[in-house]
């Protein structure tokens, strides 16, 4: 697991290291952009990477495979990951 705390270093560390990873999850409330915005940056450096979004509301995106509305189901969670490398 990776932990970035701005959307500036999760772009860099995403650039340097997007061969290891298979997922991102955004929570959409970071403060040096938008989520949605860091989220169409990640799909710009590669579109084969799953991205969640988490935020206190509904909200869709074509850069995002899911979003979880916070508080959030471990079960939908979990369903989601299993449709996606069931592929």
């Amino acid at each position: 697991m990776i932990m970035t705390y701005s959307g500036k270093d999760a772009i860099k560390t995403f650039k340097k290291q997007k061969e290891k990873i298979d997922l991102i999850i955004i929570d959409l409330n970071i403060h040096d952009m938008s989520g949605f915005e860091l989220a169409e940056k990640l799909r710009g450096i590669s579109s084969d990477c799953k991205i969640i979004s988490k935020s206190g509301v509904e909200s869709e995106n074509k850069n995002i495979n899911l979003h979880l509305k916070k508080p959030f189901r471990k079960d939908k969670l979990i369903s989601f990951l299993e449709q996606i490398w069931q592929k």
